[in-house]
């Protein structure tokens, strides 16, 4: 709801959520959570694969073997 509505404080979004309830419900096809805390609860101590790009260690090298680096 943040993201259609960039504007609105986020203490101002929960008073809009309650408005306009149902709409969101139906245009998220019923996918509803319920506060940051259920993120935690359900992710906070699962692993996490992260997967980077696969030209970010390509081109990291490169500058590398150009001779050069991040160190100043």
């Amino acid at each position: 709801m943040h993201h259609d509505l960039p504007g609105v404080p986020w203490y101002g979004l929960r008073k809009l959520y309650l408005l306009e309830r149902e709409r969101y419900q139906q245009r998220n096809h019923g996918f509803v959570v319920r506060g940051y805390g259920e993120w935690l609860r359900a992710f906070f101590f699962s692993a996490v694969a992260v997967n980077a790009h696969p030209g970010i260690g390509k081109a990291s090298r490169a500058g590398e073997q150009a001779g050069e680096s991040d160190e100043s």
